[in-house]
């Protein structure tokens, strides 16, 4: 009896370390039993242009379904939570040196971080968004739960030229506040023509072409442009909320450049709207106003799991 005991008690020391062993392993490689700490993005890029972060968990309500939908079987609520990332950030900045707009894509991961690196690397950013030049070492990661892809697109020649023009190069603004509390959020700073030139070059990078009328009167509004900011939002009512908050020179308001740009964007949702109303049942609505030397621009539209599902789709612009 002795002997079984003592041959019990060695089997269940075995199966203990078995199973120590069996969630390291899986702990390392797949990141599913800790939770990965939440890090603050946007501060890890100097003298960006323009900022884009997307904050999962405050459309949790909307992705919910869309998650069970591409699944195929009811996920439930305890592991959405669980594994819905932080956020994921794209950050942009100009490279004078090199001529070129550099990209750097965060995500900030709860859990399957290797995971995620691994099917993104044997996928191949190269292969998913060519029109990138991403650097060779594809997705990484830069600390625990936070993966980021370095790349480029080159600068668009007659951008970089006018940028050179009609702004001071020399110029180092602070970086501007981010907010950090929104579904969507982007900073655009423009002080120094960073966000002039890294649109452009995107654009250019896309293959997305703007006729002449098109590109001049960009370049004579957006040169009066200081910074932008827009952000999104999800109410429990199921409305989508859009802000765009656009500042200009305090002495530039009455200028013909700066008219054209708000009209513009006017004339622009107006169509949207059209758009959705017609091509999908949805109800947009909205106005533009100023606050002094600041365009503002509140929308609102209706049904936002169907937006979100429409935009996956590539469907809703």
């Amino acid at each position: 009896m002795k002997r079984f005991k003592r041959e019990l008690r060695i089997a269940a020391a075995l199966v203990a370390i078995a199973l120590v062993a069996a969630a390291i392993y899986v702990e390392i490689r797949y990141a599913l039993i800790r939770t990965s700490p939440r890090v603050d993005l946007a501060g890890l890029a100097d003298d960006p242009s323009i900022i884009a972060v997307i904050n999962p968990a405050l459309a949790l309500e909307q992705i919910r379904p869309l998650i069970t939908e591409r699944a195929g079987f009811p996920v439930p609520d305890w592991i959405v939570r669980r594994v819905l990332p932080y956020e994921a950030t794209v950050v942009t900045i100009s490279n004078y040196d090199d001529d070129e707009i550099d990209l750097t894509l965060f995500l900030n991961l709860r859990r399957f971080g290797p995971a995620i690196e691994r099917q993104v690397n044997a996928a191949g950013l190269r292969q998913i968004v060519p029109e990138i030049h991403w650097n060779q070492d594809g997705l990484v990661e830069i600390s625990p739960g936070v993966l980021s892809a370095a790349g480029s697109v080159p600068m668009e020649p007659e951008a970089q030229e006018a940028a050179w023009f009609l702004w001071s190069q020399k110029f180092k603004p602070t970086s501007m506040p981010f907010q950090g509390t929104h579904f969507i959020e982007v900073v655009m700073d423009n002080r120094d023509g960073g966000a002039y030139l890294a649109v452009a070059s995107i654009l250019q990078a896309f293959d997305i072409s703007l006729d002449k009328s098109q590109t001049d009167i960009s370049l004579s509004s957006l040169k009066f442009v200081t910074k932008a900011r827009m952000y999104v939002d999800i109410t429990p009512a199921d409305l989508l909320l859009c802000h765009l908050a656009i500042e200009v020179r305090p002495d530039t308001v009455n200028r013909l450049g700066v008219i054209n740009l708000k009209v513009g964007i006017d004339e622009l949702m107006s169509q949207w709207g059209e758009t959705l109303s017609k091509e999908h049942g949805l109800t947009l609505e909205g106005k533009s106003s100023w606050n002094d030397n600041v365009m503002l621009f509140n929308y609102r539209l209706k049904s936002a799991g169907k937006a979100l599902q429409l935009a996956l789709n590539g469907e809703l612009f």
